[in-house]
């Protein structure tokens, strides 16, 4: 099952290679407790970009298997409770895991 967990350091390179060197240091560099955590928002990252399926058919084929699937369901569930769980300590309103597109709790820079 090893080869179906998400390949951060694969998305990194992609994210680079899509114009958003910015967003993938920002994720790297995060102080997050776990590193899976640094996973979630990659992925969520790429959803929110449409870049997801590109970066599946190009270097993650594992991630389109139903066991790949599963692991992606779960980094967005991930990152869905990280965020409510900081909204509930910064800001009362809820958030979705597209909010900002991501930016918005990885500390990343603003595009103009």
């Amino acid at each position: 099952m090893a080869h179906n967990l998400f390949p951060l350091k694969k998305a990194y390179a992609f994210l680079k290679g899509q114009g958003l060197p910015n967003e993938a240091w920002g994720i790297r560099l995060s102080r997050d407790r776990f590193g899976v955590l640094r996973s979630a928002k990659a992925v969520v990252l790429l959803q929110c970009r449409s870049l997801l399926e590109k970066f599946i058919a190009d270097w993650w084929p594992s991630g389109s298997s139903p066991e790949g699937r599963r692991h992606i369901n779960s980094l967005v569930r991930l990152y869905e409770r990280s965020i409510k769980s900081k909204d509930a300590t910064e800001h009362p309103q809820p958030s979705t895991a597209c909010d900002d597109d991501a930016a918005k709790h990885t500390k990343l820079p603003r595009e103009k």
